[in-house]
């Protein structure tokens, strides 16, 4: 699952500057899984949208798309609502990077070209369910297109990072169990090299 978090506030804002009008999409998939797509969020972006002035020119229902990523679903919402989307001078996103570059593609081509803005940043790939204990870290994989967890016995380290590092941030014998940027943190590298596994990794990344 592609999992995303709601853009700050004043992002989005920034983002909507000159906007009048918009027409609010929101996945049913991924982004509705973990949070994102879900009404709730919607609404809470729907009413932080008018109390800034907008119209918004979507509600709970039509503003539903089962997965933007995919080009025949944001050109079907776009057919379903072509009169309100054409009157509207944006759409915005409650999905996932892919959507919002599908939604761009399927708008120039088939409405008029509005302005497709991003609500949401794309943290990564990661599991969802009901088993997974509170607090535990979902997003375990970040899509890097260097794949490491044949040789890290699944672990992700640019996932599970604080920083986001692929290598560590200070040489192998100084690593601590603790993340020096986030003590809330353990540190994934400490963890690899205990287990013999990071000197494998970083020499793959060298090759």
């Amino acid at each position: 699952m592609v999992h995303t978090h709601l853009k700050p506030k004043e992002e989005i804002l920034d983002l909507v500057d000159g906007v009048n009008s918009i027409f609010v999409i929101r996945c049913m998939q991924c982004a509705g899984l973990c949070g994102t797509g879900r009404y709730k969020t919607f609404m809470s972006i729907k009413d932080m949208l008018e109390e800034n002035g907008l119209t918004v020119t979507s509600d709970g229902d039509n503003s539903k798309v089962n997965a933007p990523c995919f080009l025949d679903d944001v050109l079907k919402k776009i057919e379903e609502e072509k009169t309100i989307i054409g009157e509207s001078d944006a759409l915005g996103m409650l999905c996932c990077g892919a959507g919002v570059m599908s939604a761009t593609r399927v708008i120039n081509e088939y409405a008029k070209g509005q302005k497709v803005i991003p609500f949401c940043d794309t943290v990564g790939v990661g599991i969802f369910g009901k088993e997974i204990p509170t607090g535990e870290k979902t997003v375990l994989c970040s899509a890097c297109s260097r794949c490491v967890l044949g040789i890290t016995e699944g672990v992700c380290p640019q996932a599970l990072c604080t920083k986001s590092l692929r290598k560590p941030c200070k040489k192998i014998e100084d690593l601590t169990p603790t993340c020096e940027y986030d003590e809330t943190n353990s540190c994934v590298f400490y963890e690899l090299s205990q287990k013999g596994l990071l000197e494998g990794m970083l020499a793959f990344d060298k090759e």
